[in-house]
Order: structure tokens, then sequence, then C-alpha cells
């Protein structure tokens, strides 16, 4: 009997649920090898059909893959969220593994030959869902958008710029983990940490001396310094050290990395008969062209920049008492001062209300209200590390939907930030339904000492946020894992999460999940008050920052420029010119750790957050269309026509279904026009 658990992927538990504790890192490279050998057996008994039809060459191809993009998820999912340098070097290996493996197959001239007899048929198929209509175009586009209509000689080179993108891309996130892992802020004098409420500094209280505190680079670690610390020069050098990761001439510097990666991915594009890599990518979006992308940008930032503009002023204004001229370093800072100011909103105390177990049953609890479900702690299903909180999902009858892993806190081996990410999503096969198994990974602040995880009202909107994307991998029904969850087009992808959002700025949910931890007394009128008032609070500089952030990657991606000999603060200076709300800070870059893009699915698409913003301001105002805040009935819609479709159907189909019309932007500028000084 092989010990190897991943080998035969029979783990023998309820639901199959992954036994992590009996999985070591060894064991993925032997399994990998396994699998893909089963692979190309299956994928060679279709090369080798008289009569290829849609099941056994379309769906036989779907479900001949399936456990090897298994294997490299899980391992990928530990790699982001609980690494090791084992781990790490796996990683690699692993994507020049099955980069290979999925060039086998896209510029394999038999197998295509009999997808494209299947394709060219598909009149007479008698397909009886959109989703294997679905699944025919994508498997034929696949084939068609990596490398199947080129010779030989071009498709040689694909494969090996495929694998030099699998492996910069992997060394360019591991960069950023090892700068944010190595960079720590001593603090010996605790003068230093003038204007950080207790609680926080408790939190940087080193563990191994009394007289010591220690600020990283981590969101719950971060954040709190840059906005409460009075100490101006400590906050400069933890802003430079934040936002000059990966561009500092160490061993970790990705500038010529991420250089390479965009020659390769351009060089990539016009292989495939592209113009850039951005004409690629959005071939597959809902704004189908950059053209449209430009425009979309180009519109908000018409409409907010002048708003942010002033934005940034009234923060200046408060700050000219202090210091001669406001910078970026000082922004989040005086900001909080004006909030504080102008709104009475005292972040460090309304998160006293905010108990990340009370949010969490306030969040189980509007989906259950507005979609039906429940949440089972289960203690005894083992997570990949010994902090995540496993939960079965369940139907409000007991039907078992899946399963939620939720990773809160921040740790060494973990990325930073805030994901949604699958191990399993559900699917059909050989008549076995298989539901989905969904990782919510996030970085809160810790607990301290007797005191629970306090979240900040950022904090709130994230795990919201994720969660909604959580939603979207649980109540999948497709029958294909290719397309269910959160696999369609990115610029459709956030809608469910950023739709979330919403529902925390709402009066009755505010007075559901905010209770004091110690008193239980709930958040009193007057905070709700304050808390809606600060909902917009600089919604226009927040919007340029976004803009700024698509500018950045459509620079990088849609143009045919050279990169080599490219300064990267050259590109940068360029985005700054139209987008620039402070002065720019020597050393500081976006590029060398903007991972989304460099080491993540949004390459040309990272405009995505702002037109699917479109989308959930026009959907929100629909859920409040008729009176009720948690409305059961357009919940049913939403749960129908966009959470449980996944991919199935082109998003524009599936949202008109849902809406009854086309998204208009008229609620999201309506929502940037509420933006407050």
């Amino acid at each position: 009997m092989n010990t190897n658990p991943l080998v035969d992927l029979d783990f023998n538990t309820p639901e199959g649920f992954i036994p992590f504790g009996e999985i070591q890192t060894s064991h993925y490279i032997e399994a990998i090898q396994h699998h893909i050998s089963i692979a190309k057996n299956k994928i060679k008994a279709i090369e080798e059909l008289s009569t290829p039809n849609f099941e056994n060459t379309i769906e036989a191809l779907e479900y001949a893959t399936y456990e090897v993009q298994y294997i490299h998820i899980m391992a990928e999912n530990l790699n982001f969220a609980d690494t090791n340098p084992e781990l790490q070097e796996v990683a690699l290996r692993l994507g020049e593994i099955t980069t290979n493996f999925w060039n086998d197959i896209s510029l394999n001239n038999k197998l295509f030959s009999q997808v494209k007899q299947v394709y060219q048929n598909k009149e007479n198929l008698n397909l009886s869902t959109p989703e294997q209509k679905t699944l025919l175009e994508e498997t034929y586009s696949f084939f068609t958008r990596n490398g199947a209509l080129l010779d030989e000689q071009q498709k040689q080179k694909l494969r090996k710029i495929d694998l030099q993108l699998s492996n910069l891309s992997q060394k360019f996130g591991q960069n950023v983990l090892a700068e944010n892992n190595n960079y720590k802020l001593v603090i010996t004098d605790k003068s230093d940490l003038a204007g950080i409420p207790e609680s926080i500094i408790n939190q940087y209280q080193s563990k191994d001396n009394p007289n010591e505190w220690i600020v990283d680079l981590s969101y719950p670690s971060y954040i709190p310094f840059m906005q409460y610390a009075q100490n101006r020069n400590l906050r400069k050098e933890l802003f430079q050290a934040y936002n000059t990761r990966g561009a500092q001439g160490n061993e970790y510097d990705n500038r010529e990395i991420l250089k390479q990666i965009a020659t390769l991915r351009k060089e990539r594009a016009q292989l495939l008969g592209y113009e850039t890599h951005a004409d690629y990518v959005l071939e597959k979006r809902m704004l189908s062209y950059p053209s449209k992308v430009e425009a979309l940008l180009d519109q908000l930032l018409e409409k907010a920049l002048d708003q942010a503009k002033l934005e940034i002023a009234d923060v200046a204004l408060i700050a000219s008492s202090e210091i001669d001229e406001l910078r970026a370093y000082d922004y989040a800072y005086y900001a909080n001062k004006v909030k504080q100011t102008k709104y009475q909103f005292d972040e460090e105390r309304i998160r006293q209300y905010f108990p990340l177990s009370q949010v969490l049953k306030g969040l189980f609890n509007i989906a259950k209200e507005l979609y039906g479900l429940q949440f089972i702690l289960r203690p005894d299903i083992p997570g990949y590390n010994r902090e995540v909180e496993v939960y079965e999902v369940q139907e409000a009858n007991g039907e078992h939907i899946g399963t939620l892993y939720l990773d809160f806190y921040p740790r060494a081996g973990k990325k930073s930030g805030a994901w949604m990410t699958e191990f399993r999503l559900a699917h059909i096969r050989d008549n076995k339904t298989y539901t989905p198994h969904i990782s919510l990974v996030l970085n809160f602040t810790r607990p301290q000492g007797e005191t629970p995880a306090l979240l900040t009202l950022q904090e709130v909107l994230t795990l919201f946020h994720e969660f909604g994307h959580g939603l979207h991998g649980l109540l999948g029904k497709g029958k294909y894992s290719s397309l269910n969850g959160t696999n369609v087009y990115w610029d459709f992808v956030e809608l469910p999460s950023q739709l979330m959002e919403n529902w925390v700025y709402e009066p009755e949910i505010l007075a559901s999940i905010a209770k004091h931890w110690q008193t239980g007394e709930p958040l009193s009128s007057q905070d709700i008050e304050i808390i809606q008032a600060v909902s917009s609070f600089h919604e226009a500089a927040a919007t340029v920052r976004q803009i700024r952030f698509g500018k950045l990657d459509l620079a990088w991606h849609y143009n045919t420029r050279e990169f080599s000999p490219l300064d990267v603060n050259t590109l940068e200076e360029e985005i700054n010119q139209s987008t620039a709300l402070f002065p720019a800070e020597d050393g500081v870059l976006l590029s060398s750790s903007f991972t989304h893009i460099f080491d993540g699915g949004y390459s040309a698409g990272y405009y995505s957050y702002k037109y699917s913003e479109l989308l959930d301001a026009d959907a929100f105002e629909y859920f409040l269309s008729q009176g009720k805040v948690l409305d059961s009935t357009i919940g049913a819609k939403f749960r129908e026509h966009i959470l449980s479709k996944g991919g199935s159907e082109h998003p524009m189909t599936l949202y008109k279904r849902f809406r009854g019309q086309e998204p208009s932007m008229d609620a999201l500028l309506r929502r940037l026009a509420k933006s407050t000084k």
C-alpha cells in the first residue's frame, strides 16, 4: 500500500476532507507525476477515438486533468498561506512540471484535431445545457489561445516562455514574502510609540524583551502604526520599508524580474497573434478591449480627481499646524485626525464593538437570511495549520453544501493581504457529486491575552469581502469544476465580494454584528451614524488610488515598448503625472511588490475592482429597492443566477437575468458623489 495519500486521493474521510496531517511536502512531486502519467493515458485514448463527440472528448478531457489540478492547487494554497523553504522549492518544481503538462496538452496536434472536429460539428451536437455549450467553447478557446495553431518552432518558443513565466512569477512572490518577513522596526524607547493606543502597543510588545516593541510589515502591524504613531520619522521609515519592497538592490530585488515578466507576456501575446498582453487577456473579459478599460478609468478619474484633491487638501489643512508639507506617509495619520475631529470617529474605541467571533456570527446570519445557509463549527476536521477554523456549510434543512476553512491571523510563512481560494470546487463526475472545499485567508490582529481579536472597520469590510468570494465558491451548482465558483471573467469575479461590503454600513446590520466585547452592549445609534458618515470618507481619493493601480497595470501590459532598458521609475512617473495626490518619495515603487499582477491573476485586469464596483453598486440598489436590507427574494435570485452559475454562461447574460437589465454606472457615480472630506 502506498503511504503517499496524494497518490490515490482516496482520503477515506467524510466528504473527502483533506487529511493535512498525513501529507508531507515530499509527497507532492511523486503524486503529481503519478497523476500526470494517468492523465496522459486518458488523453491518448481521446487522441485515438474514431468518432469524437462531446462526451468522449470534451467532457473526458475536463475530467482527465482533474487530479493534476487538485494537487497543484493544494500545494499552491499552502505555499501562499503556510509555507517554508522546503515547500517553496517544491512549489517552483511543481510550477515547472504543471507548465510543461499544460503545454503538452495545448500544443498536442492530435488532441486539438479531435477537439476541433467536435467544435466544428457543434450545431449538430444537440447539447442540452448552456454549461455544456460553454465548456465546448472554452475548451476550443483554451487550445487556440495557448498555441494550438502555431507551427512546431513557434510551439517550442511558447513552451520556453511559459516555463520562464512560471518560474519568474514564483520568484517574484517569494521575494515579496521574504521582504515582508525580513523587516522589523525595533523600538526601544516607548516614547516613540506616542499616540498609539495601548492595546496596539501590547500587540507590538516583544515576546523576548519587555523593553522592545516590534513593528513589521503585516497589515495588522503596519496600518495602525501609520494611523496613530506621532513619530513622523518612524512613520516615514516604515512607509519606505513597505513601499520599497522588491526594489532595494538586494537579493530580493524584483525590478529586473518584473521587466522580464512583462516582456515575456508581450512576446507570448504577439506569438499568439495579439498586439499586447492586454489585448490577449481582455478577449476573455466583460470589457473586451484595452480601449474600453482606458475609457472606464479615464471617466472615473475625471469624476474623482478634483474631489480627491479637495479631500487631501482638507487633511493638509489640519496637518499644517504641525508640518510644512503633507507627504504620503502622513496621510493615514492626519486623515485619522480628520475623522476624529469632524466625525468623532475613534477607530480604536469602535473596534471594541467588533470582536471577531461576534462579527463572524453576524456574517453567518446574513448568509442565513439572504441565502438560507447555516455554518457548523467542525473541530474534528483538520485544517492545514492548527489556527485554521473549519466549518461545515449546510442548507437550512441540514443538507451538506461544502466546507469552509477560515485562517485569520498573520504568521511568518503567510503572504500579507487577504484572499479566497479553493482546495476543491463543486462538480459532478461519474454520477457522484463532489462538494466544494473553500478557504478564506486573512491577516487580522491577533487576540492579546484576555482580549479577543478586535477588528477595525476596514478588517470587518475585508472579512465581508472575502466571505462574498467564499459564497461564490460554496454555492456553485455546475457539473464542471472549470466553470464553477469563481471561475468567471476577472472583471465579474469581484461582484459577490464587493456586494457583501455594502451590508456592513446598514444600521440594521451594524446593530446585529457590533457589540462590545466585554459588556455585550450594542453599538449606539450615534456611533452607527458616525460609521455611516465615514463610509464614504475620502471615497474619491480611494478611487484615484485604484485608478492609479489600474493604469500602472495597463502601462506594463498594454504597449509594445521594450522593457529591458526601461527604468521602472520612469514608467511609474508617467502614471503619477495624472494620478499622484502626494509628492513623490525617493525609492518608492508600486510595481516591485505588485503581486496582484506579477504573481496573481490580475495582469491587465486590475481595473476589475472598479468595474465590479460599478456592478455591485447597481446590484445593491436593487437589493434595497424592495425596502428591506436583507431581502431573501432578491437574495434567492442572486444565488440562483449569479452565485450558483459560476462561469457557465457569459456574465452579462447572468447579470441581466438577475437584475432584469444591464448594469448602469449611475449608482457608482451616486456613491462617488457622496464622498466626504
